[in-house]
């Protein structure tokens, strides 16, 4: 089922034989106690493994993984934010890594990118000597028996670079010594050590510092392990972040305009500094997200601060029209920085598209021939000037205006006093009311009725005053 669960309950088909089992974001895999490997739960990206993109309620095979599987990784991705990123990795008992699902920043490691893998792939480089495997929300690891770490796919697989890598790259200076519970990974200030090996240390994260080797030099561990690359050199920190910012452009009624989000560096760098970019559309987001169908057309491109600059910008063209609308907002995202990190909020900016049209509600004239008895509809049209997205409505009333010229319809003797409301649908334009006008036999002139509008919602009021007129044709 996908029925929430507070108290435990058996995984169909897996009531004996599970060797380990592993948990992820959004689906779930175990390895049997034959190798085996068998996944379930969400399978948008083709986490499962199974070939499809089918939802699993119960645990599917992994297909070509019946067998030697030692270990798997689950990403931890969620739909929280944007699409999923679900992927899964296993290592096997030969010392191979495989790996499939979502492959956008080559999580699979098999040199490539943008196509999902619905079933096992090898990870290049990696088909022995593997003893371990992790995954993260871009990436995925492996630990190799002598010690080194190797990782692949997106921004952070701890090579010194902030580049997409689609195979395996070594993390710079890592080393693992199994009689010790301690793996360091990615070199930085204050990393340092005195002979290239101290024995006994263990590293610990220090916030501003980085990693540090701390503790004496007594150890259980054995002295005689060395680095299994070349000890690391102290690195300085990347400190400039690159911020995105806010725009806002007057929508226009025609063509396109352009929206200018500003993007800055927190301060000046001495390399060139770049940084991916791309309108992005979230369904589902709240609020009234402009539509790149509709509203402007999607982009992207890369921003490039030379060194010492510190502002830029980029362009996206909005799409003008004359319909009545709420202000839209435009997501543009900023991502994978060269020699700078990314800042601000998931590396967002934002464009506001501000309406500039207003459904104007205009009052028009009707007329109709009294008769000589009994009730006649009257109706006094009223339109807007342009569609909206939103309901327009605005109150009416009939007029009656002492000594006004000319000849006014009397509400004693020629029409019922009527008032009420006229609403607007989303997309509506044209309405009416309704006056009725009492029939007789008297011999008199042509007459009107005046119909007051007043206090509309979501447009403003036109016309004169904004007044109607019905006109009463005598026919005796």
């Amino acid at each position: 089922t996908a029925t929430s669960r507070s108290t435990p309950v058996a995984v169909t088909g897996l009531g004996a034989g599970v060797a380990s089992i592993y948990a992820g974001g959004t689906h779930t895999c175990a390895v049997t106690t034959t190798g085996g490997a068998k996944c379930w739960g969400d399978n948008d990206g083709g986490q499962l493994g199974d070939g499809t993109t089918t939802e699993r309620r119960t645990p599917v095979d992994v297909v070509g993984l019946t067998s030697g599987v030692a270990s798997m990784a689950l990403s931890q991705s969620s739909s929280s934010y944007g699409p999923r990123r679900s992927h899964t990795c296993a290592s096997t008992t030969s010392g191979g890594v495989k790996c499939w699902g979502r492959n956008t920043e080559g999580e699979a490691g098999d040199g490539t990118s943008g196509n999902a893998r619905f079933t096992p792939v090898d990870v290049v480089g990696m088909s022995s000597g593997v003893v371990g495997v992790a995954t993260t929300f871009w990436s995925g690891c492996g630990i190799t028996a002598a010690g080194a770490v190797r990782c692949w796919g997106g921004n952070g697989t701890g090579d010194g670079t902030n580049l997409q890598r689609l195979t395996p790259v070594d993390v710079s200076g890592s080393f693992f010594r199994p009689e010790c519970p301690t793996l360091l990974a990615s070199p930085h200030t204050g990393f340092g050590l005195d002979d290239g090996y101290a024995v006994g240390s263990v590293a610990t994260f220090v916030a501003g510092a980085g990693y540090q080797l701390v503790g004496s030099a007594t150890s259980t561990c054995r002295s005689d392990l060395t680095w299994s690359t070349p000890p690391p050199a102290a690195i300085a920190p990347t400190t400039e972040t690159v911020v995105a910012g806010q725009g806002s452009v007057a929508e226009g009624d025609v063509g396109t305009t352009a929206l200018t989000v500003p993007v800055t560096l927190s301060n000046p760098s001495t390399l060139p500094v770049t940084v991916q970019w791309t309108t992005l559309f979230v369904p589902g987001a709240p609020g009234d997200q402009a539509d790149p169908a509709t509203d402007y057309m999607s982009a992207s491109g890369t921003v490039t601060f030379a060194p010492g600059q510190t502002s830029a910008s980029v362009t996206v063209q909005v799409a003008g029209d004359t319909l009545v609308e709420p202000d839209e907002y435009v997501v543009v995202s900023f991502n994978h920085p060269t020699n700078a990190q990314m800042g601000g909020f998931w590396g967002l900016g934002f464009g506001s598209i501000i309406n500039d049209d207003r459904a104007i509600v205009l009052p028009g004239s009707a007329s109709v021939i009294e008769q000589n008895a009994g009730f006649t509809i009257l109706e006094v049209p009223v339109t807007l000037s342009n569609p909206s997205t939103l309901p327009v409505t605005v109150q009416w009333t009939t007029l009656f205006v002492p000594g006004a010229p000319g000849d006014q319809a009397d509400p004693a003797t020629d029409y019922m006093s009527a008032s009420g409301t006229v609403t607007f649908a989303p997309g509506q334009t044209s309405a009416s009311v309704t006056v009725q006008v009492a029939g007789d036999t008297l011999v008199e002139p042509d007459e009107y009725v005046v119909v007051s509008f007043n206090h509309p919602t979501n447009a403003q009021m036109g016309g004169f005053w904004g007044l109607g007129f019905g006109s009463i044709i005598n026919d005796d």
